[in-house]
């Protein structure tokens, strides 16, 4: 049975569907407490200035909790490197990277390499771990060329939270070419992890997902920026690189200054793009990365600009995605997608003795030939009703019945089950189609991918360079190509909304 969270919404307000020891209504208005929401309040500026993660110098990486401090409050965190964010990682293309992942947790984890080109049994599939106490050793050679890729835990049903907890860092690959540009580099090239999180009444990190947070995603209501909500940043009226990742659980963010400042995009999830793009604002969805160049001449000495998370209205599904039509005006929860929130506040405080021109040209992407592809594949993103046996559902139920999931292709994720095969060194063209009214980041595992086209309009400058994760809106296909000639193994697609990934929206092919 084909629906989607509008269909849910209708059900969950005045349908009778029945479960198998309860009532379906009763079980969702418990399980979204919806008698218990106040107004969100946006978490503002602290005060506290930008830390950078500690740089990664070899050597083991333990996983395991720690204490944070945060305006004079002690959190309590999980990390890996001994830091919430993790060490930062910087190896030159070529060069092999060995760690050994030690789990001080009692729970199972491992490391995915996102972006990054490595061998199956390397890339952190969730049947790869470190068990509690245990260990997990990491080698393979850097193949991919400069860009800004990342790590974080991908154990099955568990990696929401604990990505969420603190386990995430940078892992910047350099190269000569990029080297020759004499881009913004040392301290001005400044990496900036972005997740949110609720924070503004607890004061805590509490990863506690209700049924509704596993339909839309964990929303926060504070944009931590490297482990520090909404800090600030010193800096001179010049030019800076910023590598920025969007590593939230779900939030979809849409970057911009307030003052309407114009910056360049140079750089997507697999490096630098052709020639930088002009733009006042970008989307950035989980797991997407963006590099831009921000010239800070246009603001005056002793003066400052704040970056934000603009708002922005999702695009709706066609009717033809919502058969039982609209819930317009419903809402499941108070979090939502598209509200503006402050991120980080730049105070220029120096006169720069640099030179800001940006360049014209950066290093050209070779664009991979359509007429190559072998095979046209085509991934249904949907929410579906699904079965389940007595016991605990994926949404904490304890009795037997059915219950909304999501679903590539009608599937929920099957650890050992091959659903795709792929033959090595094969071009193929993907679409993601999106059949329901929430946005899925897709995320591919083994190669990069270039974006061809979406049905809703043009590319925007995110969208240009080499890829592994796209932004896919209610309603919306998106077409991609990619071709899988480094490695042979099993390897993961998956929606980056880390609640719907854990609820099962992701599958396994095999490059053979």
């Amino acid at each position: 049975m084909n629906t989607n969270r509008r269909t849910f919404l209708q059900l969950a307000s005045g349908s009778a569907l029945a479960l198998t020891g309860g009532n379906f209504l009763q079980s969702c208005m418990n399980s979204m407490n919806m008698g218990d929401m106040s107004d969100v309040v946006i978490g503002s500026e602290t005060g506290l200035s930008l830390r950078l993660p500690p740089v990664w110098n070899g050597g083991a990486i333990s996983a395991g909790s720690v204490n944070l401090d945060v305006q004079n409050t002690t959190i309590q965190a999980w990390a890996m490197g001994g830091s919430v964010l993790a060490p930062t990682i910087r190896l030159r293309k070529g060069t092999a990277f060995s760690a050994q992942l030690q789990n001080q947790l009692s729970t199972e984890t491992n490391i995915h390499w996102h972006g990054l080109t490595v061998p199956a049994n390397m890339d952190g599939h969730p049947k790869d771990v470190a068990q509690a106490g245990g260990s997990f050793a990491y080698n393979f050679p850097v193949l991919d060329r400069a860009g800004t890729y990342w790590y974080h835990p991908h154990p099955h049903k568990n990696t929401a939270r604990q990505t969420y907890m603190g386990m995430a860092g940078l892992f910047i690959v350099e190269d000569p070419a990029e080297a020759a540009l004499g881009l913004p580099s040392d301290e001005f090239d400044v990496p900036l992890v972005l997740q949110d999180k609720r924070f503004q009444q607890v004061k805590r990190f509490v990863y506690a997902p209700s049924m509704a947070d596993v339909m839309t995603g964990f929303l926060g209501d504070t944009v931590f920026v490297n482990g520090v909500p909404v800090p600030y940043l010193d800096v001179e009226n010049g030019a800076y690189r910023f590598r920025i990742l969007n590593g939230a659980t779900a939030r979809v963010m849409k970057l911009g200054f307030e003052n309407g400042m114009a910056f360049h995009v140079i750089g997507t999830d697999g490096g630098l793009i052709d020639a930088a793009e002009r733009v006042t604002s970008v989307m950035l969805s989980p797991g997407e990365r963006v590099e831009i160049l921000v010239d800070f001449s246009s603001v005056a000495i002793n003066g400052s600009v704040l970056f934000k998370t603009l708002d922005f209205t999702l695009p709706a599904a066609p009717a033809s995605s919502t058969p039982h039509g609209s819930t317009s005006g419903m809402t499941m929860s108070n979090y939502k997608q598209g509200v503006a929130m402050p991120i980080m506040r730049f105070n220029v405080k120096r006169q720069t003795s640099r030179q800001t021109a940006i360049p014209t040209t950066l290093t050209p992407i070779t664009r991979l030939n359509t007429a190559e592809a072998t095979k046209t594949r085509t991934f249904a993103l949907n929410m579906e009703m699904m079965s389940f046996e007595g016991g605990t559902s994926p949404h904490g139920s304890t009795s037997g019945g059915e219950m909304m999931r999501h679903t590539i292709n009608g599937k929920l994720f099957a650890m050992e089950r091959v659903d795709e095969k792929i033959a090595f060194g094969a071009t193929e063209l993907w679409e993601f189609q999106n059949k329901g009214d929430e946005p899925h980041p897709m995320h591919v595992h083994g190669t990069q991918f270039q974006v061809l086209s979406r049905s809703s309009g043009t590319l925007t400058a995110v969208d240009k360079g080499w890829k592994d994760t796209v932004l896919v809106n209610p309603g919306e296909t998106v077409h991609v190509i990619l071709r899988f000639d480094k490695y042979r193994g099993l390897y993961l697609v998956h929606c980056h909304n880390l609640e719907h990934e854990d609820d099962g929206m992701m599958l396994n092919f095999e490059v053979a």
